[in-house]
């Protein structure tokens, strides 16, 4: 654009623009030239220019507007509608900040443990099987009894914890769970 045609879109004279153009300048601002026009009013500042000009006479909106309008005329239908999802995405981004119901349910649940796991196994088992959990929770024992050498049930009640609160006390609820997941899935492939 011109300073006459800047001045003529902003409203002022060519003389204000003029002082724009000076002040941009002592900005530090580089102003580049589309032709190589003698006349100061003449010359065909670009784009980015212009908005810079105007900005430094202190009308950021029709900067604003002269940048937006640039945009959407240089815009294909697709740029278009990716800055039509950008700004929604923005918008569910800014709900999701806010709204910490909404952060919340788009976490991921949280693992379950590995007692949780165990009484998991040992319930499936005793579902499948159809027989009472606390039979199955005694094979269980059983097994670690053989296998580790330990009375985990009655080491429990020696110390007043339930036998699962005694394992996972001792730090043996990941052997427990392995144990469980061996006997039981065979105990289960066999009985099929």
């Amino acid at each position: 654009m011109t300073v006459k045609e800047i001045a003529k879109l902003a409203g002022k004279s060519t003389r204000t623009i003029q002082r724009w153009v000076e002040e941009t300048r002592r900005q530090n601002v580089i102003i580049r030239r589309q032709n190589g026009a003698t006349k100061q009013y003449e010359t065909n500042f670009i784009l980015e220019d212009t908005i810079a000009i105007i900005r430094a006479g202190g009308n950021e909106t029709l900067a604003n507007l002269l940048l937006d309008n640039a945009k959407q005329s240089s815009l294909t239908q697709r740029d278009r509608e990716l800055i039509a999802i950008n700004e929604k995405l923005n918008s569910i981004m800014t709900a999701i900040e806010t709204k910490p119901e909404v952060k919340q349910s788009l976490l991921p649940a949280p693992p379950k443990s590995d007692r949780a796991r165990l009484n998991e196994v040992v319930r499936d088992y005793a579902r499948g099987l159809k027989i009472k959990h606390n039979i199955a929770w005694g094979m269980l024992y059983r097994e670690i009894h053989f296998r580790m050498g330990k009375n985990v049930t009655v080491l429990a009640k020696n110390r007043n914890l339930s036998t699962i609160d005694y394992l996972e006390q001792q730090g043996l609820i990941n052997i427990t769970l392995s144990i469980a997941l061996e006997i039981f899935e065979e105990g289960q492939s066999e009985t099929n």
